[in-house]
Order: C-alpha cells, then structure tokens, then sequence
C-alpha cells in the first residue's frame, strides 16, 4: 500500500472563521483524511454531460447557457437541463449497472467540458468543450492529476497530440487523467490575487470573488503570501 502525505495550510484569515464558527453553522469548515489503497481501488471517470458542448460561457464573474431563444440561463437546474445533463443519481445507477466493481465514493467533477483549461481523459476518450481543441492544438500544459498504469498517482502537466480526427493522445502512458485549477506550484500555496498569471488563467472567477476562504490573506486583508508562495 502507498502512503501518500499532504499538508493542509489554514491561513489565518481562514482560522479565525473556523474558531469563530458555532458547531452548527453550515458554513463551518470541515476536514475529512482518506486514506485510499490505490493497488485495490480503482479510480474511474464518469461523463455524465453529452458531448459535443459549448460548455459554461462567462463574462466576468457571469457564468451562464444561452438557451434556443437566446436568452442566458444561470440557474443551477436549468443548466443542467438544457445540457442535457442527468440527475447524479441516474448517473450513479447507470454506473452500478454495468460495473461489478463495488463503488465505494464518488465525487463531482464539474470542471472538464465546461470551464476553459479543462479535460478529462480515460480508455483513449478525452472528455473536453468544442473551444478547446484550439487549445489543444497549440499544446496547451495541463496540471493534471494523473493516475498511471501501475495505478500510482502523481501531479504533473500533461499535453496532448492529435493522432486522428477527435482522437488526442497524451504526453504521459496513464489510465485516467484529469485537469483542473492550478493551486500549488512546487508545494507552495498560489496567490491568484499575487500571481497575474495565475489570476488570468483561473477558469471560475467566481471563486476569487464570492467564496470566503478562497483569498489567501490575514485578517486584515493584506496577502498572507507573496507571489512565489512565500510568507
């Protein structure tokens, strides 16, 4: 069994919420560990939404489907409709159905073919929006979970190459790759409101806008870390 170790960083902004926070707020924070054996579990990739898909279009922090009157839906239900995206429940079933491997956890992934820098790959299939084949093209990195053929897991970026029409194969031999926001960078902490680069390229804006314990910063509100990760 490999062992695998993280470090979970509390900023002090954040630890201040925390301790502040009644037991029964649901916006306290918890922390859940899993240890998971990788030589006995096996992590799989479900595609719920029908591709080909535009995905989510954004203006600013906007995130929004433009329906067949042209009208711009934001509703989180209604979303999923008009993507043609089933219940998680259905999706759950459908998979129980056709595996005999027992599920044991699942978890959303609501990234690949919707938010822009991100794709999932699994059995030769690259799950991703129709706009990011010009990506692709051009050999976009993608910071990507990657679980390779001895089933091991790593953080690494990944390219792709296109062999033949949709068909893109990735710059590493692996089972399952999947991409998302990059938030550590040589296991320090990344500053999106620091790092330009960073900022600029973060899919979801709405994260650095709305969500209270996203900004890495002190109570006071000067950043906790500077743009090398750094205190």
């Amino acid at each position: 069994m490999k062992t695998f170790k993280f470090r979970i960083t509390i900023t002090p902004a954040a630890r201040k919420g925390i301790e502040g926070a009644q037991s029964d707020n649901p916006k306290r924070v918890r922390i859940c560990v899993a240890k998971i054996d990788l030589s006995t579990t096996m992590i799989d990739f479900v595609r719920a939404i029908p591709l080909p898909t535009r995905g989510l279009e954004r203006i600013g922090a906007a995130a929004f489907v433009t329906d067949k009157n042209g009208m711009r839906v934001t509703e989180d239900s209604l979303l999923r409709t008009l993507q043609g995206i089933p219940p998680v429940i259905e999706v759950i079933r459908e998979f129980e159905a056709r595996n005999r491997n027992e599920l044991i956890a699942w978890s959303g992934q609501g990234n690949p073919a919707q938010n822009e820098g991100c794709i999932a790959y699994q059995n030769g299939e690259l799950t991703h929006r129709e706009q990011e084949i010009a990506f692709l093209e051009r050999g976009h990195r993608y910071p990507s979970l990657v679980i390779l053929p001895d089933n091991t897991a790593r953080i690494q970026d990944v390219t792709f190459r296109g062999s033949a029409p949709d068909i893109w194969k990735p710059s590493v031999s692996a089972n399952l790759v999947v991409s998302g926001q990059l938030l550590v960078r040589d296991g320090r902490a990344i500053d999106s409101y620091g790092d330009v680069e960073r900022r600029q390229a973060y899919c979801d804006k709405r994260h650095l806008i709305r969500f209270p314990y996203c900004r890495i910063s002190n109570p006071d509100g000067t950043p906790a870390l500077d743009e090398a990760g750094k205190r």
